[in-house]
């Protein structure tokens, strides 16, 4: 893949003590030390006649062997030889009475031999040897291929790349970084080991050959009177480039934008495979390379509908046609659309200090531009971009965020607007921005204070200005009763109880003993009132 870079040796690290029984077993293996044999995870076990011709084998070696086997125990196993369900490799290989490691070549295995095996040699010159040489290939013209070129060594070996055309083997050319009109590009990187990607663009038939990919860390490998054969390495790989098959495909759409979309008329895109190199197997379609499910077909004119299409329905579909002894053909047909915002957040409420996200997304094709802006007054925007060092917007595809850090509550708050734009046309959303004070928390508890205080200010004003009037009489000393049956009834009581033992004579003076008492009652709530007359 162009956009992974391999990086080797993430294992690779000083050796630690082995478990007790283990480093007895190592150690009894006095100057002729062990040997390591481990084949990885997916091969615990081989087939029962294999593994005891394997262990027959091993029993004959002076060495002591470790040997990670998960099947069953070999009838042929030798005293010298001890079987393990999982190993301590790393340590293994650093110890010093490893001689031989058996592997069946994983990428990680090969670093750490490596790695130690730097150690065992205390600096000495190591022979390049390839991890990972190239694949041969057969492509279609207008494809492109990549060619990979693992070396190790000690010092890290140097890397070329070569090309001989079909049938001269005898005839390579070196090839370099730009050449057949920047067609051609090398990338290499030197560490431990060294890596060296080749690919090659826009294949055309005579791009068919062997390619070779070559190592040296020998001082004499530039010296031309030295037989290239002996100071460099090799290995080779070759592609076939084969002609195109021809498919007709029909032109591209474009979706109306009008409203509603369910009104849109059927589209049918059709492919049709005209010359091939050899009878194709079978067709189906895929939309931004996806597989389309229930399409696979065997027929060279192939058909498919969007019934009433919507601006999801765009994008870049593609007819494939498989062969059983060449690569897939295919034909591309591009199905535009406006762009529809059909996702965004409306609102954020943030305190100041804290970071907000608002996003958009839509459909439609091609892929939309998008930009963010802020609106500032009455039909006046300004651009945002990621050059403030507060503002940071990602685009991908049909997606778009803008994140604000170390919000302002005083300039960030308002309206941002996202705009999608392709060449069918644009669409734009608005988000709000609210941003709350620090003090946010506090005001409802504010709030309820300041009405507190307010009703006790209420209430203060209001005994301060109340009426005499509407004050008991001071004089009326009165202790409750259960019920007052009416005015006639406390008259009648004050009467018996009261005016008795009144002084005034006069029917003035009753009238007025009469009147008091009638009114010190009605304040009272006591069964025998005592009122001064």
């Amino acid at each position: 893949m162009p956009n992974v870079v391999y990086v080797g040796c993430f294992q690779c690290k000083p050796v630690k003590s082995l478990p007790k029984d283990l480093e007895l077993f190592v150690e009894s293996s006095g100057e002729h030390g062990i040997v390591i044999i481990s084949l990885g995870t997916l091969v615990g076990e081989l087939p029962l006649d294999i593994a005891d011709e394997v262990a027959a084998a091993l029993a004959e070696l002076p060495q002591k062997v470790i040997w990670r086997y998960t099947g069953k125990r070999p009838s042929t196993l030798g005293n010298n030889t001890l079987v393990v369900d999982w190993m301590r490799q790393n340590d293994l290989l650093g110890h010093t009475k490893t001689r031989a490691f058996v592997s069946h070549g994983g990428t990680n295995g090969i670093h750490e031999a490596v790695y130690h095996g730097y150690m065992w040699s205390c600096g000495k010159t190591v022979k390049a040897g390839f991890v990972k040489s190239p694949m041969s290939e057969t492509k279609l013209t207008g494809d492109t291929f990549e060619l990979y070129c693992d070396v190790v060594g000690n010092p890290t070996p140097e890397i070329q790349w070569w090309y001989a055309e079909i049938n001269r083997a005898d005839s390579f050319k070196q090839l370099w970084d730009g050449a057949r009109k920047r067609r051609v590009s090398i990338n290499t990187a030197y560490g431990t080991n060294g890596v060296s990607v080749l690919g090659v663009t826009r294949l055309t038939l005579e791009d068919s050959g062997t390619y070779e990919c070559r190592a040296s860390n020998d001082p004499r490998r530039n010296d031309l009177r030295q037989n290239p054969a002996i100071t460099w390495i090799r290995a080779q790989a070759t592609i076939s480039v084969l002609q195109k098959p021809k498919i007709n495909a029909s032109d591209q759409e474009i979706l109306p934008t009008k409203k509603p979309q369910d009104d849109n008329p059927s589209i049918t895109l059709q492919c049709n495979l005209t010359n091939a190199h050899t009878a194709h197997r079978e067709s189906f379609w895929m939309k931004n390379g996806k597989e389309i499910q229930n399409t696979r077909k065997g027929l060279k004119n192939t058909a498919f509908t969007l019934s009433k299409p919507r601006a999801d329905d765009a994008g870049e579909y593609m007819c494939v046609y498989t062969f059983d002894m060449a690569p897939n053909a295919n034909a591309s047909i591009e199905v535009k659309a406006a762009p529809e915002i059909t996702g965004h957040k409306r609102s954020e409420n943030k305190k100041e200090g804290e970071s907000a996200l608002l996003y958009c997304r839509s459909v439609g094709y091609p892929h939309p531009i998008w930009t963010w802006r802020k609106k500032v007054g009455q039909g006046s925007y300004i651009d945002i971009d990621n050059s403030t060092g507060r503002f940071f917007i990602i685009n991908k595809e049909n997606y778009s965020e803008l994140t604000i850090i170390n919000l302002d509550i005083n300039t960030d708050p308002g309206e941002y607007v996202c705009n999608a734009t392709n060449v069918i046309g644009s669409k734009e959303s608005t988000s709000i921005l609210r941003v709350r004070s620090h003090l946010a928390p506090l005001w409802p508890f504010l709030g309820v204070l300041a009405e507190i205080i307010i009703l006790v200010v209420i209430i203060v004003v209001y005994e301060k200005r109340k009426r005499p009037d509407d004050m008991p009489d001071e004089d009326c000393t009165s202790r409750p009763y259960e019920s007052i049956q009416g005015e006639k009834e406390l008259l009648a009581v004050s009467k018996k109880h009261i005016l008795p033992h009144s002084v005034n004579e006069n029917k003035n003076s009753i009238t007025l003993a009469e009147k008091n008492n009638k009114d010190c009652l009605k304040h009272a709530l006591f069964s025998l009132p005592v009122c001064g007359i």
